[in-house]
């Protein structure tokens, strides 16, 4: 299981043309076999309510310092508006590409 600290920010879920697995090798995306991107999106979807806390609580922390610190975060108003990590998840870039590479 990953900690807080590792998946806070969930930068890799920005990407769009790759993957790093926990080797920390590169894969692109339309190279990965059906298989791949399927496991890749079972983990994702495995430890998908922690990517989701993770999420809000940055979300709320940028609130926050956009509250008390507004010259850190100059146009911090991120929010969080979906009623489960699921639907976050989904509407992730990286998890876009991958659904769109299988076709669902």
């Amino acid at each position: 299981m990953l900690s807080m600290s590792e998946i806070s920010s969930n930068p890799f879920l920005r990407e769009t043309e790759t993957w790093v697995d926990r080797s920390g090798n590169e894969h692109a995306l339309k190279d990965m076999t059906e298989k791949y991107l399927r496991h890749v999106l079972g983990f994702l979807e495995s430890i998908e309510d922690a990517l989701f806390a993770a999420e809000i609580e940055e979300a709320a922390t940028e609130q926050l310092v956009a509250v008390f610190e507004p010259w850190r975060y100059p146009d911090a108003h991120r929010s969080v508006d979906f009623p489960t990590a699921r639907l976050w998840l989904h509407s992730t870039p990286l998890v876009k590409a991958i659904t769109g590479l299988l076709g669902n």
